[in-house]
């Protein structure tokens, strides 16, 4: 049986294409799961548990962090009808995911920090937890563009030239950098895909560093 998933990243493509859109006009029947940062875009975008029922949003961030990203008036409307899986402090946490209604799962373990980043986690749940076989990627840039600065270096700057790591993206022509923690979470998520080949990953991001010959790259409205 091919169970299926959609991880929901918050990176710079989700603002290029209109991934949420096409997921939220689709007949999608599998698993939908958003990251933190991505899920009151997504919510607006109408890729609610209304209409897709497997709903979970994946979360490691801080108390500070979380706060602000689920106290959107669209966040608490659905919160109730959402899992959220947690993965970094869970006692700290506990008490603002209660807050906002959430059905509430944590976790704590070293194998989790290792993808380092909410959506790394998300395409781990898809296939460790949820048991997908295959797991659709969109917003999962791992990167940023060219023109763009992180932390406010740039990537001409001398600081940008001596820390970070260029790209060009094979599919798409677009090069692409990497902060040195973007450039760890790139490559753990690679290897781990590299000894994972029973499931098949598919990146519709149409953008970022996340390819190679374990990953498929292609476009959303393609594999829908």
């Amino acid at each position: 049986m091919n169970k299926r998933a959609i991880v929901i990243g918050a990176g710079p493509s989700l603002n290029e294409y209109e991934h949420l859109e096409l997921i939220a006009e689709s007949n999608f029947e599998g698993y939908i799961l958003v990251t933190d940062k991505a899920l009151q875009f997504a919510l607006e975008k109408g890729i609610t548990p209304d209409k897709f029922p497997n709903y979970y949003v994946i979360s490691a961030e801080d108390r500070k962090n979380v706060n602000e990203m689920f106290s959107n008036p669209i966040v608490k409307r659905y919160s109730e009808k959402i899992n959220l899986l947690y993965f970094w402090k869970p006692k700290e946490i506990y008490p603002i995911a209660r807050e906002f209604g959430f059905n509430l799962q944590l976790y704590e373990g070293y194998e989790f920090c290792l993808f380092g980043n909410s959506g790394g986690i998300a395409w781990f749940v898809a296939w460790n937890f949820l048991h997908c076989n295959t797991v659709i990627l969109v917003g999962m840039d791992h990167s940023w563009g060219s023109n763009s600065s992180k932390y406010g270096i740039g990537p001409e700057s001398e600081l940008g030239k001596e820390f970070y790591t260029t790209g060009k993206n094979p599919f798409t022509n677009k090069i692409w950098i990497c902060t040195p923690s973007f450039w760890y979470y790139r490559e753990v998520f690679l290897y781990i895909a590299s000894i994972n080949t029973q499931i098949k990953t598919i990146n519709c991001s149409e953008s970022g560093s996340l390819y190679s010959k374990f990953i498929d790259f292609e476009k959303l409205e393609d594999v829908l």
